[in-house]
């Protein structure tokens, strides 16, 4: 980055015919224009400002007149993704069964029904999985980030795909109790996960297409479910709700739901006669 950050200086000084024995407070915010001229993104025009002032630095070192300044900077636009659509995500459960050897198959189809994090599926093991047969239906306990403890519900949709794994497909290792083993009795690769996922958004087009995305997709349905904030920030593993919050998606067909469960201000209505 220090030496892509150089280049562009440099070729920057080239064309608008500064040198570096003069480099001024506003000659940094001209940078900063020429750059977003350029249409990098936000991100890029930082990490290569800041890689000129270190620049600056180094020259100064070496006896040029380098002024250093902190220019104004392009604010980043915090990007959300998308959530899949009913038939999106069909269509991609379809292709995983299709393209995708177990146990890469299953893990990756239980991601849309937990909302776990590609590291939290490829490392889950059989003590994680919580039933409760007479309730009809089950959870994960997953040790979270800063060691906070968290009950994940598995939507009912998902639970045969886990039920049928565990009992007719699961690899056996006398070492080691993993939901979803590698061929070596290893934990399985996130980087194979997100290549599958990669590999089936190319064939069908979608192109918001991640395994975060089927975490989103998740937290939406379970939004829509009724869950309130709060309990989705425990589900997800969340220390702020505002978090959550980023990852439901809501729409107009949404909202005319939730008008219908909006109780009667004035109590129901008197039966005209």
């Amino acid at each position: 980055m220090y030496l892509l950050a150089r280049d562009y200086f440099t070729a920057f000084l080239d064309q608008t015919g500064g040198t570096l024995d003069r480099v001024t407070p506003n000659m940094l915010q001209d940078y900063v224009t020429w750059l977003s001229r350029k249409r990098l993104g936000a991100s890029s025009i930082r990490q290569y400002t800041i890689g000129a002032r270190r620049y600056m630095k180094w020259l100064r070192g070496l006896g040029y007149d380098a002024t250093d300044s902190q220019p104004a900077l392009p604010q980043a636009k915090h990007h959300v993704p998308g959530i899949l659509e009913p038939e999106e995500l069909a269509a991609f459960l379809r292709e995983v069964q299709e393209k995708v050897p177990d146990p890469y198959r299953t893990a990756i189809s239980m991601l849309p029904f937990t909302g776990l994090r590609v590291g939290e599926v490829c490392t889950l093991r059989k003590e994680n999985v919580v039933a409760r047969p007479s309730a009809g239906f089950a959870y994960l306990h997953i040790s979270g980030k800063s060691k906070h403890d968290r009950d994940v519900p598995i939507m009912p949709a998902g639970l045969p795909v886990l039920v049928d794994y565990l009992t007719t497909k699961r690899r056996e290792f006398p070492s080691n109790d993993w939901i979803f083993s590698s061929s070596l009795g290893n934990s399985l690769s996130t980087r194979v996960v997100e290549q599958h996922t990669a590999d089936a958004r190319r064939r069908l087009g979608i192109r918001h297409l991640t395994p975060h995305t089927l975490r989103h997709t998740y937290a939406t349905e379970l939004k829509r479910s009724g869950f309130s904030d709060i309990e989705l920030a425990r589900i997800l593993g969340h220390a702020n709700v505002n978090t959550t919050q980023i990852y439901v998606h809501t729409n107009v067909d949404d909202l005319f739901a939730g008008l219908a469960r909006v109780r009667n201000p004035l109590g129901t209505p008197p039966v005209r006669r």
